[in-house]
Protein backbone atom coordinates (compact mmCIF):
# COMPACT_ATOMS: atom_id res chain seq x y z
CA UNK A 1 0.00 0.00 0.00
CA UNK A 2 3.10 2.45 0.75
CA UNK A 3 4.50 1.71 -2.85
CA UNK A 4 0.89 3.18 -4.34
CA UNK A 5 0.18 5.95 -1.47
CA UNK A 6 3.69 7.36 -2.89
CA UNK A 7 2.35 7.67 -6.52
CA UNK A 8 -0.96 9.46 -5.54
CA UNK A 9 -0.70 12.57 -8.20
CA UNK A 10 -1.59 16.07 -6.85
CA UNK A 11 -4.66 15.67 -8.68
CA UNK A 12 -5.71 12.80 -6.44
CA UNK A 13 -5.72 10.14 -9.35
CA UNK A 14 -3.47 7.34 -8.25
CA UNK A 15 -0.90 7.31 -11.22
CA UNK A 16 0.22 3.80 -9.78
CA UNK A 17 -3.17 1.92 -10.78
CA UNK A 18 -3.82 3.36 -14.57
CA UNK A 19 -2.89 0.72 -17.13
CA UNK A 20 -1.75 3.81 -19.16
CA UNK A 21 1.16 4.10 -16.71
CA UNK A 22 3.48 6.74 -18.39
CA UNK A 23 1.03 9.11 -19.85
CA UNK A 24 0.47 10.57 -16.18
CA UNK A 25 3.04 9.84 -13.80
CA UNK A 26 3.95 13.17 -12.35
CA UNK A 27 5.20 10.77 -8.55
CA UNK A 28 6.26 8.11 -10.30
CA UNK A 29 8.86 9.45 -13.10
CA UNK A 30 11.67 12.22 -13.00
CA UNK A 31 9.87 15.16 -14.95
CA UNK A 32 11.23 18.38 -15.98
CA UNK A 33 10.51 21.30 -13.75
CA UNK A 34 7.59 22.81 -15.67
CA UNK A 35 5.34 19.81 -17.03
CA UNK A 36 2.09 19.79 -19.08
CA UNK A 37 -0.09 19.73 -16.42
CA UNK A 38 -1.58 23.02 -14.40
CA UNK A 39 -2.13 20.87 -10.72
CA UNK A 40 1.69 19.43 -10.64
CA UNK A 41 2.98 22.99 -11.45
CA UNK A 42 0.51 24.32 -9.33
CA UNK A 43 1.49 22.25 -6.22
CA UNK A 44 5.48 22.23 -6.92
CA UNK A 45 5.29 26.04 -7.28
CA UNK A 46 2.98 26.19 -3.75
CA UNK A 47 5.49 23.35 -1.77
CA UNK A 48 2.72 21.70 -1.29
CA UNK A 49 2.33 17.86 -1.29
CA UNK A 50 -1.10 17.88 -3.39
CA UNK A 51 -3.87 20.12 -3.75
CA UNK A 52 -5.62 18.25 -0.97
CA UNK A 53 -3.49 20.94 1.05
CA UNK A 54 -4.41 23.88 -0.65
CA UNK A 55 -6.39 26.41 0.25
CA UNK A 56 -7.64 27.71 -2.63
CA UNK A 57 -9.09 24.10 -3.44
CA UNK A 58 -10.97 23.38 -5.56
CA UNK A 59 -9.85 25.54 -8.21
CA UNK A 60 -11.08 25.63 -11.88
CA UNK A 61 -8.18 25.28 -13.62
CA UNK A 62 -6.59 21.91 -14.90
CA UNK A 63 -8.31 18.74 -14.02
CA UNK A 64 -10.99 21.09 -11.98
CA UNK A 65 -11.83 22.88 -15.48
CA UNK A 66 -15.64 22.57 -15.22
CA UNK A 67 -15.44 21.04 -18.84
CA UNK A 68 -12.88 18.21 -18.29
CA UNK A 69 -13.71 14.57 -18.05
CA UNK A 70 -12.22 14.19 -15.14
CA UNK A 71 -13.05 16.46 -12.89
CA UNK A 72 -15.36 14.80 -10.71
CA UNK A 73 -12.97 11.85 -9.83
CA UNK A 74 -10.30 14.06 -9.16
CA UNK A 75 -12.03 16.43 -7.01
CA UNK A 76 -13.76 13.64 -5.63
CA UNK A 77 -9.90 11.86 -4.62
CA UNK A 78 -8.89 14.84 -3.29
CA UNK A 79 -11.75 15.92 -1.34
CA UNK A 80 -11.22 12.38 -0.23
CA UNK A 81 -7.54 12.30 1.14
CA UNK A 82 -8.60 15.43 3.02
CA UNK A 83 -11.14 13.91 4.51
CA UNK A 84 -9.89 10.43 5.37
CA UNK A 85 -6.46 11.00 4.14
CA UNK A 86 -4.16 9.42 1.42
CA UNK A 87 -3.95 5.88 2.93
CA UNK A 88 -7.38 5.56 2.92
CA UNK A 89 -7.54 6.74 -0.76
CA UNK A 90 -5.76 4.06 -1.60
CA UNK A 91 -7.16 1.41 0.32
CA UNK A 92 -10.83 2.58 -0.90
CA UNK A 93 -9.16 2.26 -4.71
CA UNK A 94 -7.63 -1.00 -4.26
CA UNK A 95 -10.60 -2.64 -2.81
CA UNK A 96 -12.74 -2.03 -5.76
CA UNK A 97 -10.38 -2.04 -8.53
CA UNK A 98 -7.04 -3.77 -7.08
CA UNK A 99 -3.85 -2.56 -8.82
CA UNK A 100 -5.32 -1.81 -12.30
CA UNK A 101 -7.75 0.49 -12.47
CA UNK A 102 -10.04 1.20 -15.43
CA UNK A 103 -11.12 5.08 -14.97
CA UNK A 104 -13.38 4.26 -18.04
CA UNK A 105 -16.71 4.47 -15.72
CA UNK A 106 -15.23 7.86 -14.07
CA UNK A 107 -14.82 9.64 -17.10
CA UNK A 108 -18.18 12.89 -17.45
CA UNK A 109 -19.33 11.68 -13.21
CA UNK A 110 -19.90 14.38 -10.99
CA UNK A 111 -17.94 14.73 -7.72
CA UNK A 112 -20.62 13.10 -6.12
CA UNK A 113 -21.11 10.23 -8.63
CA UNK A 114 -17.59 9.62 -8.47
CA UNK A 115 -17.44 9.16 -5.04
CA UNK A 116 -20.21 6.84 -5.28
CA UNK A 117 -18.59 4.20 -7.24
CA UNK A 118 -16.02 4.59 -5.33
CA UNK A 119 -17.31 3.81 -2.00
CA UNK A 120 -20.19 0.98 -3.81
CA UNK A 121 -17.29 -1.57 -2.68
CA UNK A 122 -16.75 -0.54 0.54
CA UNK A 123 -20.29 -0.32 0.76
CA UNK A 124 -20.57 -4.21 0.09
CA UNK A 125 -17.76 -5.61 2.47
CA UNK A 126 -19.36 -2.98 5.00
CA UNK A 127 -22.54 -5.41 5.04
CA UNK A 128 -20.23 -8.79 4.81
CA UNK A 129 -19.14 -8.03 8.18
Amino acid sequence: MEELRDTVGYCGLICGVCPGMGKCDCKTAPKPEAADCYQRNCCMAKGIAGCWECEQFPCDQGFYAPDNAWRGLCLASVGYVRDQGLDALVELVTRKHGTRMDHGPYVHKTQEEALQLLQAAQDVLAAYK
